[in-house]
């Protein structure tokens, strides 16, 4: 978050938010993959942060041509007659009354599939965790992000619209089509576009451990976390420093890029190895604004010390470094660990100083970390309490998707 409030205006005008940093499928998803922590990869290399661009991708044709990619070394792709039983096997796998046993994990163990066929899988296996575990405010919340989305200028969930819950009651049979189409209509769907083009891998092992998570996951917190905000399948971008851990861009200076529907990653580094490059769009040798719809040239990202623009002729920092302002370089996002009652944010600079350990950053107020709040205290966001979850302003324990 360092230097976050300083970007503002450019959030604004991109619709997203800070530059992209990797983290391990582990700590994303809870498993599967061979993830490693360095960008760019084998399993490693995703889109950026919160927040969804606008642009436009490659034509429908070509996203209904695409078949993914394998890793080398993977098995061929599971016959379709194979993967429509597989679909409908996990569609009618319920959980027990505690979600807790029962949960058949029908997998291909990531063997050659293709970015469609996890979508479809992965949507059959949270179609019947939902109606296995959860009422119906947990599943209008779960469809919410779809609903908001919709009427953002991308327009990209409008054609649902009255099939999302809660305009549309829940329906077993019918809700693995339609998560499958919200999925493929958003950023998915944009990946696999980027992956039949050749300008990205399919890490199918990573992408199948994101999906047994799920299917493993007991009713209650295990569940919201692995399929709520920050998961492997969360329509919004990655939160800053993180990326979906199935996707993976190898494109370095020189060649072609072009943008990828999701958040600011997605939209300026595009199809190129964000730890090397970022797709640069514009005229007259410019780096401008992307436009989401354009293709351009990946060309070098700036490493620590070098000098960097977010604005004019743009020039970004590879993945893991800032663009500070004041001294127009590259430097590190790490931060230093903070305690209780240390100053975490200056209000001069509009700049985070620190990370709060054991404690939040009270950045609309003091400024400083302050102790966590017991449950039943007055919160404003999660990370205030003890208990991480800040429901109607009180700090309790979540209620999503307990078995009804």
């Amino acid at each position: 978050m360092t230097r976050l409030l300083l970007l503002l205006p450019l959030l604004a005008l991109a619709a997203c938010s800070g530059d992209e940093r990797p983290q391990t499928c582990g700590a994303r998803c809870g498993g599967g993959g061979s993830q490693v922590d360095t960008g760019g990869d084998a399993t490693g290399s995703g889109s950026g942060d919160t927040g969804s661009d606008s642009g436009a991708d490659t034509d429908e044709d070509t996203l209904a041509d695409s078949s993914g990619s394998a890793d080398s070394g993977e098995v061929a792709d599971t016959s379709e007659d194979t993967i429509a039983d597989t679909i409908s096997d996990t569609a009618n796998d319920t959980a027990d009354s505690d979600g807790s046993s029962d949960v058949e994990i029908d997998a291909i163990e990531g063997s050659g599939q293709t970015v469609e066929e996890f979508v479809t899988l992965t949507a059959a296996t949270i179609c019947g965790k939902l109606t296995a575990c959860c009422d119906g405010a947990s599943v209008n919340r779960f469809f919410a992000p779809f609903l908001a989305a919709a009427g953002d200028p991308a327009d990209l969930y409008a054609a649902y619209t009255a099939s999302i819950p809660p305009n549309a009651p829940l329906d077993a049979a019918t809700c693995p089509a339609l998560l499958r189409d919200l999925y493929l209509a958003g950023p998915f769907g944009s990946w696999a576009a980027k992956v039949a083009a050749g300008e990205a891998t399919f890490a199918s092992y990573a992408a199948e451990g994101c999906r047994q998570t799920i299917a493993a996951a007991t009713c209650g917190a295990e569940l919201e976390a692995a399929i709520s905000y920050g998961s492997c399948v969360d329509i919004a971008a990655p939160e800053p420093g993180t990326q979906r851990p199935m996707f993976v861009r190898t494109q370095g200076p020189g060649a072609a890029c072009s943008s990828i529907r999701d958040g600011f990653g997605g939209l300026y580094y595009g199809t190129c190895d964000p730890t090397v490059s970022f797709c640069c769009q514009g005229t007259g040798g410019r780096c401008g604004l992307p436009t989401g719809t354009s293709s351009g040239v990946c060309v070098a990202a700036a490493q620590e010390g070098e000098s960097c623009s977010y604005f004019g002729d743009i020039t970004l920092c590879a993945t893991g470094l800032d663009c500070d302002f004041d001294s127009n370089s590259c430097v590190s996002s790490a931060l230093p660990e903070l305690g209780r009652g240390d100053t975490c944010f200056d209000a001069g600079t509009n700049d985070f100083v620190g990370a709060c350990v054991d404690s939040w950053c009270d950045f609309f107020g003091t400024g400083r970390c302050e102790s966590l709040v017991a449950d039943g205290g007055a919160c404003f966001a999660g990370e205030e309490c003890e208990i991480g979850n800040c429901a109607s302003g009180v700090c309790a324990a979540s209620s999503f998707c307990l078995a009804p």
